[in-house]
């Protein structure tokens, strides 16, 4: 790419001898525009409907928040760190004191920072207020050995593990032929839940499936 954009003309400048720099200046903008944008050149829009259309939106590090949303814009989506050296996306509004975080790259996928998991047990990144470490969801299920321990074995562990325990958890028997039995939350850590499984007589039970979802702090 021709790296520098040259401001001319400019009066008193001669054809002839800006004629390099001229040609300079349509090659930088053709690669500059083409980074992102549809640019079929020789082609006008009466055949190509598409010109000038993006094709991506890249986007630099913005490096702090943006806030309050310029005069000129009604909303804005923005990449910043934060100073964090974790880039994330955001949302702002006219009225809005602070912008929405709208990925989350703390959220610690062991495969690939920020990247959900979608599975039978799985989790994702929710939206969150932008000065924060983000929130994420979790999702699963587990069955109880025979053991009759309290609490029960095997324990969940969360993965990725939360920076803090979570805000919430919700157990509930998966499933249908066991009528009659509890699952109750016995403890909850950033990293994992233990549960006790009991009968209608508050007998210990082993053997149950159990689905569990928690939400809380990456």
């Amino acid at each position: 790419m021709t790296s520098i954009y040259k401001d001319i003309p400019q009066p008193g400048d001669v054809l002839a001898v800006s004629q390099v720099d001229l040609n300079n200046n349509f090659t930088y903008l053709k690669n500059a525009l083409n980074r992102d944008h549809k640019i079929n050149y020789g082609v006008n829009t009466g055949v190509d409907a598409a010109q000038g259309f993006h094709r991506q939106v890249s986007f630099i590090n913005g490096l702090a928040a943006v806030t309050p949303v310029p005069a000129d814009a009604t909303g804005l989506i923005y990449e910043s760190d934060n100073g964090a050296g974790t880039p994330d996306f955001f949302w702002n509004a006219i009225g809005m004191l602070s912008s929405v975080k709208m990925t989350n790259y703390n959220m610690n996928n062991p495969a690939s920072p920020g990247l959900p998991i979608q599975a039978a047990n799985g989790c994702s990144f929710l939206p969150s207020p932008g000065g924060s470490s983000g929130m994420m969801i979790q999702w699963g299920t587990s069955t109880t050995d025979n053991a009759l321990t309290f609490p029960a074995t095997p324990t969940v562990t969360f993965t990725p593990a939360f920076s803090a325990a979570p805000y919430s958890i919700q157990v509930s028997i998966k499933q249908n032929t066991d009528a009659g039995i509890l699952v109750q939350v016995a403890s909850v850590s950033a990293t994992e839940l233990k549960v006790t499984t009991r009968d209608s007589g508050g007998g210990k039970r082993g053997n149950v499936t159990y689905s569990w979802l928690a939400i809380g702090p990456t």
